[in-house]
């Protein structure tokens, strides 16, 4: 003699789609994830994941992961955020913390983290530069902060002042 509950899925199954939760799982699994099949039969997914287990069966999720609702274009690329920082070359970090701090859309959060990112480059730039030209990097920075000017500018005055100071002393 059984006792507990009489098995609800097979009584929803047969209610909401009319047709058994075997045939059900044959025609859903594969084409939708475990949560939308237990929201479309109103039951946990948990009770569906107990009925797999109790038949020995198993759920394959689509390939896709479902993704597809979070794709949006951008720049002519359609893509997830992760995608289209992958595809900038920047993280995805990094954007969620410049559209929180500068409270801007995530288009214009990655366009600026592609701009710092850039911008870093151009320092590392300024210092080879500075090596090359004989002249200590500090002493550009603090030319740029004493005159509020470029790196670039400020280089040039720093090997002025290099090429006058050694114009004066030999």
């Amino acid at each position: 003699m059984k006792t507990g509950r009489p098995p609800i899925l097979e009584r929803r199954c047969l209610e909401r789609t009319g047709i058994s939760m075997t045939e059900y799982y044959r025609q859903c699994s594969g084409k939708m994830n475990i949560y939308d099949a237990a929201k479309s039969l109103d039951v946990s997914p948990n009770t569906i994941y107990n009925w797999l287990h109790h038949n020995r069966l198993e759920w394959s999720s689509p390939t896709d992961h479902n993704r597809e609702p979070f794709r949006f274009e951008l720049n002519g690329y359609r893509g997830t955020r992760n995608e289209h920082c992958k595809r900038a070359g920047v993280t995805h970090s990094n954007v969620r913390k410049i559209m929180q701090s500068c409270r801007v859309s995530f288009a214009d959060a990655i366009e600026i983290a592609v701009v710092r990112k850039n911008a870093r480059g151009l320092v590392a730039g300024i210092k080879q530069r500075c090596r090359q030209a004989g002249v200590s990097d500090s002493n550009v920075y603090q030319i740029k902060r004493d005159f509020g000017i470029s790196a670039n500018d400020a280089l040039e005055i720093a090997v002025i002042r290099k090429a006058t100071r050694e114009a004066r002393h030999g």
